[in-house]
């Protein structure tokens, strides 16, 4: 049985009434699940197909795949449980359970680990069943640098009235950018998780299947973090759409960041959605911590 209407996402509600109309507990759901997640995975490259299905702090479940992009380098792709973390965040939750086809790749346990209670999200693969901590001993994590943030729910820093101020900001100087569009990009600009550069950038998307956007989601290791385009078309993918779907890219960032996004943002658009425009705004009035 497939989550209802092919969505990516079971409210809690759902879930309770899936477990009960299939008799399962909620991990046997998880792992029940996994073939239509596995389904969602774009795997050009590797051919390999992984899918996770995860249940949120909410007690959502939230399902993710992973996905591959030629012409963009390899660092480019998106692995499953990062797919799976982007649509936790878009609902502002954590992740306390997974169940993955294959054993998490050490990519994935470190970000993993960004999650509120990193270590202790039971991880179920195989007939193996053990928390994080098992599959990442002595590991490495925000503790390490100093780090109490946590990639999970209270992920805020900005008021409503710092973001109405970079709404405005953008919408001077780029009129013909949709209120909608702008918002989504400062929504997600303000809920970025980079404890570690302070670095934010976020991306909205308008496409056929609505507005989408994503942030820039940081890792202690660094090279696991996902660059705000991928959080953004892993959103996409999870509404079942393609880069085809793409009308036009909003890029925000902070114009005091140490890096920048931007560059992958022009090499997937150019790659993938070529006939969309694409705005780059960097951010004079975003207040640094």
């Amino acid at each position: 049985m497939a989550v209802p209407g092919e969505r990516t996402v079971l409210e809690a509600s759902e879930r309770e009434a899936l477990e009960a109309q299939l008799g399962l507990d909620t991990a046997g759901l998880l792992r029940h699940l996994l073939p239509t997640a596995q389904a969602l995975s774009q795997p050009r490259v590797s051919d390999f197909r992984v899918g996770v299905a995860a249940l949120g702090k909410s007690g959502r479940v939230y399902l993710g795949a992973n996905l591959e992009f030629p012409g963009l380098p390899i660092a480019s792709s998106v692995h499953a449980e990062q797919c799976m973390v982007s649509q936790a965040w878009a609902h502002g939750d954590s992740v306390v359970q997974l169940a993955v086809t294959a054993p998490p790749c050490g990519h994935c346990r470190q970000f993993l680990n960004e999650q509120a209670q990193g270590l202790a999200i039971r991880i179920m693969f195989h007939e193996v069943d053990l928390p994080l901590s098992g599959l990442l001993t002595h590991s490495f994590g925000p503790a390490d640098l100093g780090v109490s943030e946590t990639m999970g729910p209270d992920l805020q820093h900005f008021s409503d009235q710092e973001k109405a101020a970079w709404e405005a900001e953008v919408s001077r100087a780029h009129p013909s950018l949709t209120p909608e569009l702008i918002g989504a990009a400062c929504s997600a600009l303000a809920r970025c998780y980079t404890p570690y550069s302070r670095s934010h950038s976020a991306v909205a998307l308008d496409t056929t299947h609505g507005i989408i956007s994503g942030a820039y989601l940081e890792c202690a290791a660094y090279n696991p973090s996902l660059p705000p385009i991928m959080t953004a078309v892993a959103l996409l993918a999870a509404r079942r759409g393609t880069p085809a779907d793409i009308r036009s890219i909003l890029v925000l960032e902070d114009q005091a960041a140490k890096f920048s996004h931007v560059a992958l943002a022009e090499s997937f658009a150019y790659t993938y959605a070529a006939s969309a425009p694409l705005t780059v705004h960097r951010l004079s009035s975003l207040r640094h911590a």
